[in-house]
Protein backbone atom coordinates (compact mmCIF):
# COMPACT_ATOMS: atom_id res chain seq x y z
CA UNK A 1 0.00 0.00 0.00
CA UNK A 2 1.33 3.36 -0.91
CA UNK A 3 0.58 6.71 1.14
CA UNK A 4 0.39 10.21 -0.45
CA UNK A 5 0.37 13.47 1.88
CA UNK A 6 -1.10 15.73 0.09
CA UNK A 7 -1.31 19.59 0.14
CA UNK A 8 -2.92 21.61 -2.34
CA UNK A 9 -0.35 21.03 -5.00
CA UNK A 10 -0.92 18.24 -7.33
CA UNK A 11 1.14 14.84 -6.82
CA UNK A 12 1.57 12.32 -9.70
CA UNK A 13 0.76 9.01 -8.55
CA UNK A 14 2.83 6.20 -9.61
CA UNK A 15 0.25 3.41 -9.50
CA UNK A 16 -1.91 2.88 -12.52
CA UNK A 17 -5.03 0.70 -10.91
CA UNK A 18 -6.01 -0.43 -7.59
CA UNK A 19 -7.77 1.30 -4.92
CA UNK A 20 -8.17 4.65 -3.65
CA UNK A 21 -8.90 4.99 -0.11
CA UNK A 22 -8.86 9.20 1.14
CA UNK A 23 -8.66 9.19 5.07
CA UNK A 24 -12.15 10.33 6.89
CA UNK A 25 -12.45 13.83 7.32
CA UNK A 26 -10.80 15.16 4.18
CA UNK A 27 -11.65 15.16 0.67
CA UNK A 28 -8.88 14.45 -2.45
CA UNK A 29 -9.33 15.69 -6.05
CA UNK A 30 -7.65 13.73 -8.90
CA UNK A 31 -6.89 14.22 -11.95
CA UNK A 32 -6.44 12.00 -15.01
CA UNK A 33 -4.60 14.04 -17.52
CA UNK A 34 -1.28 13.16 -18.53
CA UNK A 35 0.56 16.44 -18.38
CA UNK A 36 -1.50 19.45 -16.70
CA UNK A 37 -3.34 18.36 -14.06
CA UNK A 38 -5.33 21.59 -13.39
CA UNK A 39 -6.66 21.58 -17.01
CA UNK A 40 -7.18 17.94 -17.30
CA UNK A 41 -10.48 16.17 -16.12
CA UNK A 42 -11.12 14.85 -12.48
CA UNK A 43 -13.19 14.11 -9.85
CA UNK A 44 -13.16 15.18 -6.31
CA UNK A 45 -12.80 11.83 -3.59
CA UNK A 46 -14.58 12.11 -0.20
CA UNK A 47 -13.00 10.75 2.75
CA UNK A 48 -13.79 6.76 3.97
CA UNK A 49 -15.10 6.08 0.46
CA UNK A 50 -13.04 3.09 -1.31
CA UNK A 51 -13.00 4.15 -4.72
CA UNK A 52 -11.42 1.74 -7.57
CA UNK A 53 -9.29 3.07 -10.49
CA UNK A 54 -7.64 2.32 -13.86
CA UNK A 55 -5.47 5.10 -15.93
CA UNK A 56 -2.34 5.70 -17.71
CA UNK A 57 -1.77 8.98 -15.95
CA UNK A 58 -2.99 10.08 -12.44
CA UNK A 59 -2.65 13.15 -10.16
CA UNK A 60 -3.79 13.69 -6.43
CA UNK A 61 -4.10 16.89 -4.62
CA UNK A 62 -6.06 17.85 -1.20
CA UNK A 63 -9.73 19.19 -1.23
CA UNK A 64 -8.68 21.32 1.27
CA UNK A 65 -5.34 22.39 3.30
CA UNK A 66 -4.04 18.48 3.95
CA UNK A 67 -5.27 15.45 3.09
CA UNK A 68 -3.80 11.70 3.12
CA UNK A 69 -4.26 9.35 0.08
CA UNK A 70 -4.22 5.46 1.15
CA UNK A 71 -3.59 3.50 -2.59
CA UNK A 72 -3.56 -0.26 -2.38
CA UNK A 73 -2.28 -1.17 -5.94
CA UNK A 74 -3.65 -4.25 -8.13
CA UNK A 75 -5.32 -5.24 -11.10
CA UNK A 76 -9.30 -3.66 -11.35
CA UNK A 77 -11.44 -6.88 -12.23
CA UNK A 78 -13.34 -5.68 -15.15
Amino acid sequence: MAQYKLSRDFVKVTETAGVFYAMPGCSVEIATGADEPEKDSGFLLDGGCPFPFSADSIWARAGGSRAVLNVVPGKVPV
